[in-house]
């Protein structure tokens, strides 16, 4: 195609170049603002040409993003790779490699349980056994916390299973899980030097939840599986597992979060209703891929804010792309220039309301005024909002053990500024809301990916403060209801 532009290796072309209108692919992205999902960035790729690259403002192609459960499937694949060396069978007991771990009573459903049991999320656990204390040997907690049922029987989802998966692969291959697919076929592909999976307190790399990367090296991993595991006529993944891995092999309807999520499960791989398979993160990290058409979807979000916000997804991109190729739905015709244009404007969506209360003295009365809560804890003891009204912007001050702290934040619009205590970059911004109560929302951008926000609401002589969170390990101590007076 004359209009196809090569960079890194990766291929270009229009939607109408891969088969597809510029409308359905603008009427997807649509949908998603509408339902307002907070999503931060979208690929599109078909025969093997990337057809739409979007970024929602702050986030771009520089900026690497937590791809949590995605990260199954890597380990997935580390396994496929070990086994077509024969240095394990699915079939053989994790019991036999891990005997440091094992009690010598060791329960017979322990015992018993296998490799492909593990993959398959049909361990003998109900839950993730590290997370009871996080503190404790996480590996070891797979092997000494008490079963629950029998193995290989009902799918239930186990990241300790995926984590322990992820040990497997670094004691048979003595490098670390990241080192050894880079190997194995993540080099081969072009996938970023400086991704890297974030390793457990005891030096495990975070097999069930730790990738850091670009959306980009999603895609070329799902170039990589559409391709069945060849890249320039080599194969790099065993072409017979990774067939099975992202087949149908445990149905799990029974616990699977929403509609399209019920759909089946392979080795690490996720079903999709449409003939396809998913690589699936926590928050919208979502990989969906499309062997009848040849087609990739490679999203990141956080819709761990917004209930079912996973399942607009697919039902808006069933809707548009997918109707479109089936040729059930017409779509408009719209130049190049303004689709790119389009593209170009999204942005993460920031808080809605007012930028100054209603009430034009209250602003001048809460304006910088300290407050003592009376049920603080060790971190947050004092609050103050400073206002700076002639910038549209301010900072939430709060004052514990630690001193002061500061997030900052802009008017009806996000700020790029880093999250106290945790340090990581994040994009804030507040509204003034009915009731003239402040409301504030950051969302993190680094390994903590998620959501921060709180409503405040100003007395004549204190504040009631609301603070929450959906970011998994972070944040605890700024959660809950909190009272105070002016100093």
């Amino acid at each position: 195609m004359e209009n196809d532009r090569k960079i890194e290796d990766i291929l270009y072309c229009t939607p109408e170049e891969a088969g597809l209108p510029s409308a359905a692919v603008m009427e997807f992205l649509e949908k998603l603002r509408e339902k307002k999902i907070p999503m931060h960035s979208v690929l599109l790729a078909r025969y093997g040409k990337v057809f739409a690259e979007a970024y929602y403002s702050p986030w771009d192609s520089s900026r690497k993003h937590r791809m949590f459960s995605e990260t199954k499937s890597l380990v997935s694949l580390a396994i496929g790779c070990l086994e077509a060396e024969g240095k394990l069978k699915l079939d053989d007991a994790i019991v036999d490699y891990f005997p440091e771990y094992v009690p010598q009573d060791a329960h017979p459903y322990l015992a018993q349980m296998t490799i492909r049991q593990m993959l398959m999320m049909q361990s003998c656990h109900k839950s993730t056994t590290f997370k009871e204390d996080l503190s404790k040997n996480w590996v070891e907690s797979f092997f000494v916390t008490k079963p629950d049922h029998r193995a290989g029987s009902i799918f239930n989802y186990d990241t300790s299973a995926s984590h322990t998966l992820a040990a497997l692969v670094e004691k048979l291959s003595q490098k670390k899980l990241l080192e050894y697919l880079r190997e194995k076929f993540l080099d081969a592909i072009g996938f970023q030097k400086d991704s890297y999976i974030i390793e457990d307190p005891f030096g495990v790399s975070m097999g069930g939840s730790g990738l850091m990367a670009y959306p980009m090296d999603l895609l070329r991993i799902g170039l990589l599986l559409l391709q069945k595991g060849e890249w320039k006529h080599k194969q790099l993944i065993p072409a017979a597992y990774l067939e099975a891995a992202t087949s149908f092999q445990v149905p799990n309807v029974a616990k699977a979060p929403i509609r399209e999520e019920a759909q089946g499960y392979g080795y690490q791989f996720w079903r999709l209703s449409r003939d396809g398979y998913m690589m699936y993160g926590m928050g919208g990290q979502l990989l969906l891929c499309f062997p009848k058409y040849d087609l990739l979807c490679v999203t990141t979000a956080n819709t761990m804010r917004v209930s079912g916000g996973n399942q607009v997804i697919y039902d808006s991109f069933y809707e548009t792309v997918l109707a479109a190729l089936e040729g059930k739905r017409a779509f408009s015709d719209i130049d190049e220039e303004s689709f790119a244009k389009y593209l170009s404007s999204l942005r993460l969506e920031a808080a809605e309301g007012r930028e100054t209360p209603q009430e034009a003295s209250l602003l001048e009365r809460v304006n910088g005024v300290t407050y003592r809560l009376e049920n603080g804890n060790a971190l947050i003891q004092r609050v103050r909002f400073d206002f700076e009204p002639e910038k549209k912007e301010g900072c939430f001050c709060f004052f514990g053990e630690k001193g002061e702290q500061k997030l900052e934040f802009a008017l009806c619009a996000n700020k790029l500024c880093e999250f106290p205590l945790y340090r990581e970059t994040c994009a804030s911004s507040a509204a003034w809301i009915e009731g003239d109560s402040f409301y504030l929302t950051a969302e993190l951008m680094g390994e903590n990916i998620g959501g921060f926000w709180l409503q405040a609401a100003f007395l004549e002589d204190g504040i009631t403060l609301f603070l929450n969170k959906n970011i998994e390990y972070c944040t605890g101590e700024l959660n809950g209801f909190f009272s105070g007076y002016r100093l």
